[in-house]
């Protein structure tokens, strides 16, 4: 699709006929690094001429989400992939559809400036599905990548007693964990530092890690978790450093183009003090941990956000024992049906997706 000098396209027209009712579209630009310094987002989102799914967006929605949409979506960096329907609507078979893919700046997350880099076009892919019925227990493969190498060194059994309690969480909504061996890979020399315009630590440490994956394509696409050395995040706007226990770049995630960061990296060590140690004190921490920020892979959003946003689900009301409030806790465990629905919708596209070349 070519894009207008608003660094929006026109009208993207699909047709969806027949039984499904789930649809997702991921864009990108083919130049790789031009690609990897854009941000994407969607617009206009109308399905068989009903009321708009996301609208033409107003200031209130420049952000990393828009707030005023029925159904949420999340700006992607490096390239966009979006899942709807994205909340508690279990729409009947969808028909047509109509959206626009729009660029934003990743440092504002404002429109892109006519005056910044962009390309003359991008490429626009989608797939459409019928989620799975709700008595369905869907296997879900989950990789572990090594790449710190104290994180288990003392207590080795800690990662899998965690591994069981991550599936523990997510059996009830009818979401088996698969776990392989763990995959070891050299880690990063330092901290991994990154921010929202600039993502080159957490993709090189992607790029490894999915190096060292088995050959089958298939599986590029199955959620990944590297457990990696610190993470420090740095503020583009003000400037403050933060060191979080976890990141999952993109929500969606599962599709990821060329070598952008569409993983879960947790911190496997602290980054104060003048001996590195490691993040976890105990299995159920770091089991609800991993379980939370694969709710985020599949297309969840914190219950309440710390700016006080609140996500588009209607059974969410309170956030002390759901799974996604913003601040895991190993006894937050709790998934609405809501969440659920919107999980077990996500899992086809994240399970069969393969990326480009």
């Amino acid at each position: 699709m070519a894009l207008n000098s608003d660094a929006r396209t026109n009208d993207v027209a699909l047709s969806l006929h027949g039984s499904a009712r789930v649809f997702g579209l991921r864009a990108f630009a083919q130049d790789v690094e031009l690609s990897s310094r854009l941000c994407f987002q969607l617009e206009d989102v109308v399905v068989d001429d009903s009321a708009p799914w996301v609208g033409n967006p107003t200031s209130d929605d420049f952000g990393d989400f828009c707030t005023r949409c029925s159904q949420r979506v999340s700006v992607g960096a490096g390239y966009g992939l979006f899942v709807l329907p994205s909340s508690d609507d279990d729409s009947s078979a969808l028909g047509e559809v109509r959206l626009r893919v729009a660029l934003r700046d990743c440092t504002t997350l404002t429109p892109l400036s006519a005056a910044e880099p962009q390309p003359m076009q991008l490429v626009i892919d989608h797939a459409a599905w019928v989620p799975p019925p709700p008595g369905m227990v869907m296997r879900l493969p989950l990789t572990i990548v090594l790449a710190s190498p104290i994180a288990f060194e003392s207590e080795p059994a800690l990662l899998q007693a965690a591994l069981q309690r991550a599936r523990s969480v997510w059996l009830p909504a009818g979401i088996d964990l698969d776990f392989a061996d763990p995959i070891e890979i050299d880690p990063p020399a330092s901290a991994v530092e990154y921010s929202t315009a600039d993502r080159r630590s957490l993709s090189l440490l992607a790029h490894r890690a999915r190096a060292a994956l088995p050959a089958q394509a298939s599986e590029r696409a199955w959620p990944v978790v590297v457990i990696a050395p610190c993470l420090r995040r740095t503020d583009v706007v003000t400037s403050k450093r933060s060191e979080p226990l976890a990141t999952t770049p993109h929500i969606p995630s599962g599709s990821g183009v060329y070598d952008e960061a569409d993983m879960i990296f947790v911190a496997g060590e602290r980054c104060a003090g003048l001996e590195p140690a490691p993040n976890f004190s105990d299995a159920t921490t770091l089991g609800v941990l991993i379980a939370h920020e694969l709710g985020h892979f599949l297309g969840l959003y914190h219950v309440l956000e710390a700016d006080g946003r609140a996500d588009a689900l209607h059974d969410t009301e309170s956030d002390a024992l759901n799974l996604m409030r913003a601040v895991p806790s190993a006894s937050a465990l709790e998934l609405t049906p809501s969440q659920i629905r919107v999980v077990r919708r996500q899992i086809p596209f994240a399970g069969s997706a393969t990326p480009p070349p």
